[in-house]
């Protein structure tokens, strides 16, 4: 190949083109370039040829959807349109890069024409563009989907906390970057519809690595538009996977009750708000253990905590469909689309189905009322409000009941004044752990049996 070298050498036609010229082998190793792309490219004569060129080669042709092998049996030029090329600097330009086969002493060779403009001063917009891309990739995980959002570049950043590498990501659908749930594809759907129509998109998305696992991120997605028939698309990431799970860590602290596992009354008053945003009829069912207290200071602890946790398992069986939360420390709380005369079964399921602490049957009965929205109250304040009055009346008659609010109960439920008055069910589980703790001493000793409740 020396006497080819020496001809395009001397040849003023290929010297005197303005742009980088690159000359390849049938296996993709640099031959000759002459001297625009020894500037651009900070080429050096001495140690480039014989290498493998990072914008140019087999693996980067199939990228862009031409094998190596039909470049160089091609008789016509072929034209790469808006390929990222590195430059000596450091930065980064858009290039068309245009390639021509041709035969020399009986071997093919690859003469590539890169379309970059070397006078571009380091003060130029191109190169102010080329630092801020620059920047962006050390700053963020960033892909790049081409206008069938298919991957066309994925920085370091990306690939190390997706789990995927170049050569596997490198031509996948945006889709197979996220869960496969009909969800989480409705989520994908709508990013892609914004960048369509030309809207930048931002907010948190949920992904997938390439073995599965969720992690999250702060994406900002980026429509490119270089002409009405040319456009690709950025995605720019921050992993805020740490923080999610601390939100929901302290979420949980906050709404789940930690002896049952139940939601607790803050996530219910959250829950009936947002059943009653949406305009959704439901029946608001408030449930009281009787005689609590009694059961409880013949009994320690755990066995209290086996008791709370064992009624709670019957809730979960029966009422299955329904939001169930702890509302107090012996009142639950449950949101339920059910019929009445199914809630009302719940007291012969709980006959059938007795609760054992120690092998010793616990008489456990509940009062119960039911309060319908919106046709009996229409907020939180009122269904508590309305529940706790038909329970009272329950109670007064001897519990283990599950009524509905009369008419008189309304009038008295709207009218009712609870100033100085506490419901049982705003008691703080800090007061039910120190209630809790408090019959420690009331007990003669660790092994008593729980005695039936009169």
């Amino acid at each position: 190949m020396s006497e080819k070298q020496d001809f395009l050498a001397q040849t003023l036609a290929y010297n005197h083109i303005p742009f980088p010229i690159i000359i390849f082998d049938q296996e993709g190793l640099i031959t000759w370039f002459n001297g625009h792309a020894e500037r651009i490219f900070q080429l050096n004569t001495e140690t480039a040829k014989g290498q493998p060129f990072s914008y140019m080669n087999p693996e980067q042709a199939a990228l862009h959807k031409q094998p190596w092998e039909m470049l160089l049996e091609s008789t016509n030029p072929v034209r790469f349109e808006n390929m990222e090329i590195g430059l000596g600097s450091g930065g980064q330009n858009y290039s068309t890069v245009v390639t021509k086969a041709f035969t020399s002493h009986g071997e093919r060779f690859l003469l590539t024409i890169y379309e970059i403009d070397d006078s571009v001063s380091a003060g130029s917009a191109a190169r102010e563009l080329s630092h801020l891309r620059h920047g962006l990739d050390d700053s963020f995980m960033m892909t790049y989907f081409d206008q069938e959002f298919l991957v066309t570049y994925a920085n370091p950043h990306f690939l190390k906390l997706s789990k995927w590498t170049p050569k596997r990501v490198l031509g996948k659908p945006v889709w197979q970057m996220f869960h496969d749930s009909e969800e989480d594809l409705e989520f994908v759907d709508s990013i892609l519809e914004s960048l369509k129509d030309g809207h930048v998109w931002n907010g948190e998305a949920k992904k997938a690595t390439k073995d599965g696992e969720t992690y999250w991120v702060d994406l900002t997605a980026i429509p490119m538009q270089l002409s009405e028939e040319d456009a690709y698309y950025i995605f720019l990431e921050k992993d805020i996977t740490e923080t999610k799970h601390a939100q929901k860590h302290l979420e949980e602290i906050a709404f789940i009750d930690p002896i049952t596992g139940l939601e607790n009354r803050h996530r219910l008053e959250q829950a009936v708000a947002e059943h009653i945003k949406e305009g959704r009829h439901f029946s608001f069912l408030f449930l009281d253990i009787d005689r609590f207290y009694t059961l409880r200071d013949v009994s320690d602890t755990d066995t209290e905590n086996e008791l709370l946790i064992e009624f709670t398992k019957r809730l979960r069986m029966y009422f299955s469909d329904s939001l169930i939360t702890r509302a107090g420390l012996h009142e639950f709380a449950l949101i339920t689309p059910l019929p009445n005369w199914f809630i009302e079964g719940f007291l012969p399921y709980l006959q059938q189905h007795p609760i054992y602490i120690g092998g010793t049957a616990v008489p456990l009965t509940v009062s119960g009322a039911i309060t319908k929205y919106p046709e009996d109250q229409q907020s939180f304040v009122h269904l508590i409000k309305a529940s706790y009055a038909t329970i009272k009346k329950v109670k007064d008659r001897g519990g283990s009941a599950i009524s509905t609010l009369t008419a008189d109960d309304h009038v008295n439920a709207l009218s009712m004044h609870w100033t100085g008055k506490t419901c049982n069910c705003c008691i703080s589980h800090k007061s039910i752990s120190r209630l809790a703790m408090s019959k420690a001493s009331k007990r003669s000793s660790a092994g008593m049996t729980m005695k039936s409740a009169s």
